[in-house]
């Protein structure tokens, strides 16, 4: 896996030999960055279910002042935590195990932007919109970007959260929602 736009455009990302952590696909990622626009400068972004933590460093070479990257699996923050040292990132990224959606209580800040990657068709998507919506930690006009399984659909708001768009790629299908 390498970063494909911004600062750090080429470096190359460190991944799970484990089939346990799920890489974002390169046209997915691509896609997320193409309806971003390519200048992130100063946003804060909180990446759910974070991974290797590709879209969340991805997000710091685009101008993200700050991603907090969630996962509950110590593997997972290992490798976020090693992915920030390779890109030279570190003093931009905090890492916390906690288990979601239930970890989302323990949240701190505010975020402009989320990123929510869940195992797929385990109804987990769901829940955290549920969770993720009767929380105060989106600013007003905060970009969340759920990526979820090809058969799971979700639903059109959550709260304040308003589904903007819906693309399809493969096993894997984009939602879009805007915090109004």
């Amino acid at each position: 896996m390498r970063i494909t736009a911004g600062k750090n455009k080429g470096k190359k990302l460190s991944a799970s030999k484990s089939n346990s952590i799920r890489p974002t696909l390169a046209r997915v990622r691509k896609s997320f960055f193409d309806i971003l626009g390519g200048d992130l400068t100063g946003i804060k972004v909180i990446d759910l279910y974070a991974g290797a933590g590709t879209l969340g460093i991805e997000s710091i070479s685009r101008g993200a002042s700050f991603v907090l990257f969630v996962d509950s699996s110590k593997e997972a923050v290992r490798i976020i935590k090693k992915n920030l040292i390779l890109s030279g990132f570190q003093e931009f990224g905090k890492t916390k195990l906690a288990d979601l959606p239930q970890g989302l209580d323990a949240i701190p800040g505010q975020f402009s932007l989320v990123f929510l990657d869940p195992p797929y068709e385990q109804g987990l998507a769901e829940l955290t919109m549920t969770k993720l919506s009767e929380k105060p930690i989106l600013t007003q006009g905060a970009l969340i970007f759920a990526q979820v399984g090809r058969r799971e659909e979700l639903l059109d708001q959550y709260g304040k959260m308003v589904l903007k768009m819906v693309r399809k790629y493969g096993d894997t299908k984009l939602y879009l929602y805007e915090n109004k």
